[in-house]
């Protein structure tokens, strides 16, 4: 049974498991934006999970600059905007979020589920350190 999945915002959350909030209006929230745009999603998916490699949640070193968080964007074919995003807080969250699984079932809420959303390569990096 996993320990962290990903949930739509809005939907019941069992009694046993801890709802977090990781849409685009918290620090978790992917900085590619589709823009209504459904051909989007795998673009935006993909590039999130590129830029979560590149910060890599193990390391204390150098977080992606903004210009290279938007040159991911652009090299996965991102159209949209693209946020302001904090490498050094995402990477503190996922630690933290991996320290709780491991006494507490997570679920990762975003407004995409159940439709592809970056909640699911966060959702497997907190729970087993690999991307989906």
């Amino acid at each position: 049974e996993r320990r962290v999945t990903v949930g739509r915002l809005g939907q019941a959350v069992p009694q046993d498991v801890c709802m977090v909030r990781a849409d685009r209006s918290t620090e978790l929230g992917n900085p590619y934006d589709m823009e209504g745009d459904e051909r989007q999603r795998d673009p935006v998916c993909a590039a999130h999970i590129a830029l979560l490699q590149v910060l890599d949640i193990e390391s204390d070193g150098p977080v992606p600059t903004q210009a290279q968080v938007e040159a991911i964007g652009r090299e996965w074919g991102v159209t949209g905007r693209i946020r302001a995003w904090n490498g050094r807080t995402v990477r503190r969250y996922v630690r933290e979020l991996r320290t709780r699984s491991q006494s507490t079932r997570l679920r990762l809420d975003c407004h995409c589920a159940p439709l592809r959303c970056h909640c699911e390569a966060l959702a497997a990096l907190c729970e087993t350190g690999a991307y989906e």
